[in-house]
């Protein structure tokens, strides 16, 4: 049986355990894509905490490609320099480092090199993106920058690349058919649209040989209609397999718009089946694919990372946010110490390093939001006192973001604690359960119960939309949505809820808190 902790091969890279960094932009780049301190830091830092393979950020391949502020790059032979301290010393603590290479496309800074972002296809969408169709020519360039930064990544001491075809950058636009309308050689057909990535990894192999790693991170789906689907995912597996990758990384979805889902999901929720987003997707893969899979998304249980590469639906599990929040995660783990991550999965951690401060775990980033702390608990009280509802409000100086927080404030049990958790069905309503603090809610149980699709769990944004009141804060009525109580909360004398903002709760009955809220008592949790 496999396990966590087995030491493993991929292509001739020796692993110590199945736990790999994601790729993550960390915004901490010199400016001209050069590796800096900081980000060496940062990856020795997770070396240190036994990560058994890190995949580095995406490195734009050519100057036109870069697709994000302070963005790593492996454009010119003078970057390599930059690279290799870094390397030495993840290898100096028995990890494996590999450098994720790409092209932004269509998603491309145009303002930051002066040109005209280039797709697939010309493609015009208001507020996503504007590019014109990249040229046959072009395309052979691309195919070149895409093996010569394999080349710069080998001498650099790189143990391989990852070759970046996901998240809406330039090769997910190849695969997309909702980027890619062309009619030639590069377009069509599945293996039209996957033509691309194929030269390219054959122009690394022909350069580099067998001998040297080379990975691949797809989409598992789009999440865009009309987009890359699961089922185009596996025959582009196939066709990988064939062609000789050596392992394959599935995530999903984009940060554009038009997206459903974005590749970095926001989630309050604890369901252990919410946790692996493309976990069906890897079943798919696993019945028709033998090259090694990695799954990214959401996972922050040790005991889902067991099962998954137990019952070989994975063979190695991908993480990213929980590494911000702590890149000694896997030590922690081997240790023994096997509770659940710590990282809320807020996306705090990406909003200083959108403003140039780079990546760090920040759960309460969104200053706009506590800049208004009093003005959500001022709503909540007025709320209590106007419609005469049998409630405390407590304040306080920390936070009780968490229900783990929460608890050590009032420095009570956690079975005295609920957790309101927000979801939006189809038609984009608001959906409350309301569970014990340690209960995860099953989201098929809910839509069957309603008569609906299974709902999703809403993101920040959509929670201070629909409630006016801030993730992590919001309490469990004062807001028009469908909430649905667990019959377990029932049965406490009393209980202790979001209070409006991050440093409040509020302590009411259940049967007061039914009252409140109009509910409906069922069993929602998993």
């Amino acid at each position: 049986m496999k396990k966590l902790f087995d030491k493993t091969k991929i292509n001739q890279m020796e692993l110590k355990n199945r736990f790999v960094r994601s790729a993550t932009w960390e915004g901490l780049a010199n400016p001209d894509g050069s590796c800096s301190e900081k980000i060496a830091d940062m990856m020795l830092e997770l070396a240190k905490g036994q990560v058994g393979l890190i995949i580095t950020s995406h490195a734009y391949v050519s100057q036109c490609g870069q697709g994000s502020i302070r963005q790593l790059g492996i454009y010119d032979d003078r970057l390599i320099s930059s690279y290799k301290k870094m390397v030495e010393e993840v290898h100096k603590e028995g990890s494996k480092i590999v450098l994720q290479i790409s092209h932004a496309g269509a998603r491309a800074l145009a303002q930051l090199k002066d040109s005209e972002p280039f797709g697939p296809s010309s493609l015009k969408i208001k507020d996503v993106m504007n590019c014109r169709e990249i040229t046959t020519s072009e395309i052979l360039k691309m195919t070149e920058d895409f093996k010569m930064a394999a080349v710069k990544a080998k001498k650099a001491g790189f143990d391989g690349v990852q070759i970046h075809a996901a998240h809406g950058y330039l090769l997910n636009q190849f695969l997309s058919p909702f980027f890619n309308k062309r009619k030639d050689e590069y377009g069509g057909s599945i293996e039209n649209r996957a033509r691309l990535i194929l030269e390219i990894l054959q122009a690394i192999r022909s350069e580099l040989g067998r001998q040297f790693t080379v990975l691949i991170k797809l989409n598992s789906d789009d999440f865009i209609e009309g987009g890359f689907t699961p089922e185009e995912m596996v025959q582009v597996a196939e066709l990988l397999e064939v062609a000789g990758i050596d392992a394959v990384e599935l995530s999903g979805g984009t940060s554009l718009k038009i997206s459903n889902y974005s590749s970095s999901r926001v989630s309050e929720s604890d369901s252990k089946e919410d946790e692996a987003y493309y976990g069906d997707a890897a079943k798919l893969y696993k019945e028709k694919i033998s090259v090694p899979l990695i799954l990214v998304g959401g996972i922050r249980s040790y005991e889902l990372a067991k099962e998954l590469v137990e019952k070989e639906l994975v063979d190695y599990i991908s993480l990213c946010r929980p590494l911000i929040r702590e890149p000694d995660l896997i030590k922690r783990w081997q240790a023994g110490d096997i509770k659940k991550a710590r990282c809320i999965s807020c996306n705090g951690c990406f909003v200083p390093a959108r403003a140039g401060e780079g990546l760090y775990c920040n759960p309460v980033a969104r200053r706009s939001e506590l800049q208004r702390m009093d003005s959500y608990e001022e709503k909540i009280k007025k709320y209590i006192k106007n419609n005469h509802i049998k409630a405390e409000h407590l304040s306080f100086k920390t936070s009780c973001h968490s229900v783990e927080e929460a608890v050590q404030t009032v420095n009570a049990s956690i079975e005295d604690f609920v957790k309101n958790i927000c979801l939006i069905d189809k038609k984009g309503n608001l959906i409350v359960a309301i569970v014990k603090g340690e209960d995860r809610v099953s989201t098929k149980k809910i839509g069957k119960v309603l008569g609906i699709e299974r709902p999703r769990t809403a993101n920040p944004q959509e929670i201070l939309e629909k409630t006016g009141f801030i993730c992590g804060g919001v309490p469990s009525f004062g807001y028009q949505a469908t909430f649905l109580i667990d019959p377990k909360v029932m049965e406490k004398v009393a209980v202790y809820s979001g209070g409006g903002s991050e440093k409040s709760l509020i302590k009411i009955s259940p049967q007061e808190l039914l009252k409140a809220n109009q509910g409906q008592v069922i069993k929602v949790k998993k």
